[in-house]
């Protein structure tokens, strides 16, 4: 007979190991009352990222959490689109050099509008976002001003790619680039092109990069790029 038991039902008994209360649990993860006792009463839903969060701190595997004894959240893979700046002048060029290799992010969990992962590097967006950590987005849009306000991946200019939090600037067509960290200064006036909304974190050690040689057919490259036959 399968776990009958819900996700919520096993939240609680996970907390009431280690807590007396919900509230208790709550206040030691930093997390809204009244959205966690939400989330164990089965009043509110929580999400796969919620779910590892919760598991991590019970000490029990996400898997188990969600889908009962010995259930495992699915993998994902997720293109990897290399390295994004938390913190000023940081380079976030892709290492991809190699030709005919690609890389993707190897995770579970399920989120199904994740177009593109990139590894953070930087601590401007401490303590939600830590160095290594990788952010799962959604597609690219050249509409950034419907982002002000939120914290998304921005595509710059003059500074490559940066997480942080996009305010309006104080000339036409720029933004102001705020970090969570608030010693970190504003990025003031920045040229974006593009941004795109974070829909999942994953913790450094809950990801790895996994490498994929690309076949690319020799009738779909340029001429030039074609080998050229040698006749004996």
């Amino acid at each position: 007979m399968g776990d009958e038991k819900t996700k919520h039902d096993r939240l609680r008994e996970a907390r009431e190991k280690r807590y007396p209360t919900a509230k208790a649990a709550a206040e030691a993860m930093d997390v809204p009352y009244g959205t966690y006792s939400g989330h164990e009463a089965g009043s509110r839903g929580f999400t796969d990222e919620e779910a590892r969060r919760y598991a991590k701190f019970f000490h029990i595997s996400a898997g188990s959490l969600v889908f009962g004894e010995h259930g495992t959240l699915p993998p994902m893979l997720v293109p990897f689109g290399g390295r994004i700046g938390a913190g000023g002048s940081i380079d976030t060029s892709s290492w991809q050099s190699e030709p005919g290799i690609e890389y993707e992010i190897e995770t579970v969990g399920r989120f199904p509008d994740a177009v593109i992962a990139y590894q953070v590097v930087g601590e401007s967006m401490l303590p939600i976002y830590e160095p290594d950590t990788v952010i799962l987005c959604r597609s690219h849009t050249r509409d950034v001003s419907s982002y002000i306000g939120k914290r998304v991946a921005l595509g710059t200019v003059e500074h490559g790619r940066q997480l942080k939090v996009l305010l309006e600037g104080s000339a036409d067509r720029r933004y102001d680039l705020e970090s969570i960290n608030r010693t970190v200064a504003t990025m003031r006036n920045v040229e974006v092109e593009w941004a795109a909304r974070i829909c999942g974190i994953i913790p450094a050690d809950e990801w790895h990069l996994i490498e994929r040689r690309v076949q690319h057919e020799e009738r779909l490259r340029k001429p030039s790029q074609r080998k050229r036959s040698t006749s004996s």
